[in-house]
């Protein structure tokens, strides 16, 4: 009997290109990161990071030393996430839980706007809440209520120029690199079976299949803007044709 067993595991991304991972531990005490929680340095104690949230600067230390902008789902984020981001040079941005630890008005909003759920919570160390961008908008065709306001905002217009705050912007652009990585790896999954207790076959699909959509993008960005040779690949599949004729 064939049985499917698999790895969690924890990635950071950039627009589909794997930065870098750490496998989940499932019966580890201190969480993917293997460390004990401690609180955060300075002059005032603040709150440890639970086991979930210690995997994002524990990735992030893994990536060349620099200042990033991270982007997140509400499975991580957290003030004290945020805090400690900060304090080591990094932005964060992403959507915030009601039970997270923000300021109690927000929760009440949110709270109150339940029966809609067109209410967002967007939590950001890098922008302020006042800069905006302006975007040509249709009015949408759907009649559900989560549409209605969008469609009293349009009026009788059925195009029209709005503005849109700069941190939904950014988030909705870079948020979801794993998601889209992930779509890359099944879209020319090596589709083999894999049976009960072979787990070095299935990490060894994990890295093979990383590394192949990995060189994939990396020659589509950088051979696309340098002219006509060598030319690059613009699909999955002839890029792996080109590799398999060069072995």
């Amino acid at each position: 009997m064939i049985a499917f067993i698999g790895f969690k595991v924890w990635v950071i991304a950039q627009r589909g290109y794997f930065l870098g991972w750490v496998g989940h531990r499932p019966h580890s005490k201190y969480g993917p990161a293997g460390k004990p929680p401690q609180a955060l340095r300075g002059s005032k104690k603040k709150p440890a990071l639970n086991p979930t949230q210690s995997v994002v600067p524990f990735l992030l230390k893994k990536l060349p030393s620099a200042s990033y902008h991270v982007f997140l789902d509400n499975l991580f984020l957290s003030p004290q996430l945020f805090s400690e981001l900060r304090d080591e040079g990094h932005g964060a941005t992403g959507i915030a839980r009601t039970n997270c630890g923000i300021f109690k008005q927000l929760v009440e909003a949110k709270i109150r706007d339940k029966k809609d759920n067109a209410l967002v919570l967007l939590l950001s160390t890098v922008f302020t809440g006042e800069e905006f961008e302006r975007y040509i908008q249709w009015c949408p065709t759907s009649t559900t209520k989560t549409a209605k306001p969008v469609r009293d905002a349009f009026g009788d217009e059925a195009v029209k120029e709005m503005s849109i705050p700069s941190v939904t912007v950014a988030y909705n652009h870079e948020m979801g690199a794993v998601d889209l990585g992930d779509q890359l790896q099944a879209t020319e999954s090596l589709q083999h079976r894999i049976y009960k207790g072979r787990w070095q076959a299935t990490a060894w699909t994990f890295l093979l299949d990383t590394m192949l959509v990995n060189s994939y993008l990396l020659q589509f960005h950088v051979w696309a803007h340098e002219g006509p040779e060598p030319r690059a690949s613009l699909t999955q599949r002839d890029w792996r044709h080109r590799l398999i004729q060069e072995l």
